[in-house]
């Protein structure tokens, strides 16, 4: 949607760009606080940890020399301990603004930028190797200050200084090219551990000076990717050959959506008190869901639209047999492949259109927050752990692969040859993700399939 503000902001002709870049982050952490040689101890254990970066650039030209750059991004940070024997990750969700000059040579462009990037916690995961005897507890997710039932848990924002270079080639209304950007924190991301059975934390309110209570996080990212320009084709001659060829409907779009998900699943259980147990009371569990979506028109009212999209599944309800004062937290992650058909009606710059096609989905992870009821002082207790994917129990708690089909309608908005657009979706999985004699489940015989509705707006722009 950032990309459609820009468009309803700028006049037409004016070379905003918006696009894809993706890549590898490999951060690290500088500590502070406590003794100086519990700090260097820190540190000195400390090797990069490699993540997943992200990001919707959006520029926006304030001269011929300078311009904004912002976006919306994903990034992993953390850091990781004997190489790779403990590792803490976390993925953030955040937003770049700085500033950059631009330095044209030829189709060449040198572009460096200083600013900050915002960035919220998403939440990740604790990975500590014990070895091949216990590969399956070596796994604990890591939270925000304040989530219940997480055993570590860090703040919730980070603001950090970022300074970025990038070089492009540009094509005629595109571009292509490479990043280069290092993010130096400066919020406190130091963990806060939480005991969940006897209530107590660190290093906050700790004085012991082996503890240090500081840490900043550093990241440095690498990535790929590409821009494409807003805005009217200005024709190159004027004749109206020129000017046909420049203005009719793209053949290949690409842009991107994003919006919400409600989540809930189709449970059958062979055992009646299990069926009763999970299926009465559950309730619609809410997510994010994003894709990168291609349009290939066939015609005037027929494309095909293949999506790699993002989503979160899932759903509350009583997944344990016990008393209980709230339903368990179950949030699943997705890798998504719809590969739609689409088809508009009429053909006026709003036109309504219905999508439909299947889905091939892959569990990523999530975690699975189990609540327990109240304290002896009144408290809410609960606990967690992250979900795992595999295909039989040895390796994970449910089936990696789904598949589902999808249905959908909306509406889209033509500004010269990009579009605006708004659609409703219904997903439901065809495959069972429960896999056999989970020794979470108790009847012998479970089935469990996803059932998502999808709100989501998103622009698309000719390649």
């Amino acid at each position: 949607m950032l990309a459609g503000l820009l468009m309803l902001a700028c006049p037409s002709g004016a070379q905003v760009s918006v696009g894809h870049r993706m890549g590898v982050a490999l951060s690290r952490w500088s500590v502070s606080g406590g003794s100086s040689s519990a700090a260097d101890k820190w540190n000195s254990e400390q090797s990069l940890l490699p993540g997943f970066f992200f990001e919707v650039p959006a520029e926006v030209p304030i001269s011929d020399r300078f311009a904004l750059l912002t976006g919306l991004g994903f990034i992993h940070k953390g850091f990781q301990i004997g190489g790779g024997q403990e590792q803490y990750r976390t993925g953030y969700l955040q937003v770049p603004l700085s500033l950059g000059v631009r330095v044209h040579k030829g189709r060449f462009r040198f572009s460096p930028s200083l600013g900050a990037a915002f960035a919220a916690n998403m939440r990740g995961n604790f990975r500590y190797d014990y070895g091949n005897d216990n590969d399956n507890w070596g796994n604990l997710p890591i939270g925000r200050v304040g989530d219940l039932g997480f055993s570590f848990q860090l703040p919730v924002y980070e603001v950090s200084l970022l300074a970025r270079v990038a070089m492009s080639y540009q094509l005629e209304r595109s571009s292509i090219g490479i990043d280069v950007g290092y993010q130096y924190g400066l919020s406190n991301a130091m963990i806060r551990y939480v005991d969940v059975l006897a209530d107590f934390y660190y290093p906050e309110g700790n004085s012991d000076p082996a503890v240090p209570d500081k840490a900043f996080q550093r990241t440095l990212t690498v990535s790929l990717g590409y821009s494409l320009w807003l805005g009217k084709m200005e024709p190159t001659a004027k004749d109206s050959a020129s000017i046909a060829e420049a203005n009719k409907p793209a053949r290949i779009s690409i842009g991107q959506r994003l919006g919400a998900a409600s989540a809930s699943m189709r449970f059958h259980a062979s055992l009646p008190e299990e069926q009763e147990r999970v299926a009465d009371g559950a309730k619609p569990l809410w997510g994010v869901t994003t894709a990168m979506v291609v349009s290939v028109r066939l015609n005037d009212h027929f494309s095909l639209q293949p999506e790699v999209a993002y989503t979160q599944r899932g759903w509350r309800c009583q997944w344990y047999p016990r008393p209980t004062v709230r339903n368990d937290l179950l949030r699943m992650n997705y890798v998504e492949l719809p590969l739609l058909v689409r088809y508009a009606l009429g053909h006026g710059k709003l036109k309504p259109f219905a999508i439909a096609g299947p889905v091939l989905g892959s569990g990523i992870g999530g975690h699975d927050i189990v609540y327990r009821g109240p304290l002896a002082n009144g408290e809410e207790f609960a606990y967690s752990w992250p979900v795992s994917f595999g295909d039989d129990p040895n390796d994970g708690q449910y089936a990696k692969f789904d598949v589902a089909y999808l249905v959908g309608v909306g509406v889209s908005w033509k500004r010269d040859r990009s579009e605006i657009f708004l659609d409703v979706r219904y997903q439901s999985s065809t495959t069972d993700f429960v896999i056999d004699h989970n020794p979470l489940l108790y009847s012998t015989e479970v089935t469990a399939q996803h059932r998502v509705w999808l709100l989501s707006a998103g622009y698309l722009i000719p390649w």
